[in-house]
């Protein structure tokens, strides 16, 4: 197997920001949307209960970042 990795201006560990990977805050914006539907799927409780730990400003960040993301494509 290869070692080789893509040198990227993007940082892997960011969810927003400039720096941040366009595709980050995607999970966490999906969830957000259908929290009141899937949030009682036994499935998907490590999902939520991680989601939940971000402070509601970086919440607010990381939806932010996903809907520019968004916008862009549409």
């Amino acid at each position: 197997m290869s070692d080789h990795r893509c040198i990227s201006r993007y940082d892997a560990n960011r969810r927003a920001g400039p720096d941040a990977r366009p595709f980050n805050s995607f999970p966490g914006n999906f969830l957000a949307r259908h929290e009141e539907r899937l949030s009682s799927n036994q499935r998907l409780w490590r999902m939520y209960d991680g989601w939940r730990r971000f402070a509601p400003d970086e919440q607010a960040r990381i939806r932010a970042q996903a809907a520019g993301f968004l916008a862009e494509l549409a």
